[in-house]
């Protein structure tokens, strides 16, 4: 309340402290705080010694750690019947990752793969389960499952159908509101197409 009284009749605030700390000895000082011409100190890297010349003993950052994702094997990526089965049976304005799912078929050692695909892409499931099928574990009862339940704006993630049918992968294509992969029933791969 005094400070507003001081600082309408054109007072300093220098002087406006000196009034309150006299006043009121028990309020905290504020600092003013400074917005342009702050002198921050020198990075350690740009200090200079006493004698003139650089200080060499700067610390060096630790590199940041970065995910390193599993590439694709070669035998995937240069697989002829893939790669010529791809171009041939699907369109090209879609990407499926056929590789990155041959690829999760392999390492997972699956023996049933289940691919939801929404309304506008079930065309394509057909195609895509020959093409996935010789990436299963080879035994003759293992299957790629074709999940025909319609998925309403393809973000519905179809893991208790999948589970009920023993799938041990899901394949979710489409676009998904990413339901967490830990929660879900079984291992989700999702192929934004």
């Amino acid at each position: 309340a005094f400070s507003r009284c001081c600082s309408s009749w054109g007072g300093s605030p220098r002087t406006e402290q000196k009034l309150n700390k006299s006043i009121f000895p028990s309020l905290p000082t504020r600092r003013r705080r400074r917005r342009h011409g702050r002198r921050r100190p020198l990075p350690t890297s740009l200090a200079v010694t006493a004698a003139g010349a650089p200080q060499s003993s700067a610390k060096k950052k630790p590199a940041p750690k970065r995910f390193i994702h599993t590439p694709i094997p070669a035998s995937i990526l240069n697989d002829p019947t893939l790669a010529a089965a791809a171009t041939s049976l699907l369109p090209a304005a879609y990407n499926f990752e056929l590789h990155k799912t041959a690829h999760r078929i392999r390492s997972s050692g699956a023996r049933r793969a289940a691919l939801q695909l929404p309304e506008g892409l079930l065309l394509f499931s057909l195609p895509l389960s020959h093409l996935l099928g010789p990436f299963l574990a080879e035994d003759p009862s293992n299957d790629v499952l074709i999940l025909a339940d319609p998925t309403y704006g393809a973000c519905c993630l179809g893991d208790r159908p999948a589970k009920a049918l023993a799938a041990d992968l899901l394949v979710h294509y489409g676009h998904s509101c990413l339901v967490p992969v830990t929660s879900s029933l079984l291992p989700v791969l999702y192929v934004f197409v």
